[in-house]
């Protein structure tokens, strides 16, 4: 495995920890049902990171540039989700 992908999968796996570690927490204070919790990234790769399938960069109006991942999620903001 190169390199980067290491490092980027370590990055990953950490705040996959670290976001179970806040809901955890959230649970045990008894605030989670009283929460909202926001997810979003930072939109696109600089060259020479790689944005595929997506056509683009960072900066730019292509899909590699302005798409995101998100979600917005909360026990009792929505009473029927879908």
């Amino acid at each position: 495995m190169l390199p980067a992908k290491r490092t980027y999968y370590g990055m990953l796996s950490a705040m996959d920890e670290l976001v179970g570690n806040l809901v955890s927490s959230l649970k045990e204070n008894g605030l989670y049902d009283n929460s909202v919790i926001i997810w979003s990234s930072d939109n696109g790769a600089f060259p020479p990171g790689s944005n595929s399938p997506l056509r683009g960069w960072k900066a730019e109006l292509y899909e590699g540039g302005i798409r995101v991942p998100g979600f917005v999620h909360s026990p009792n903001l929505v009473q029927q989700p879908g």
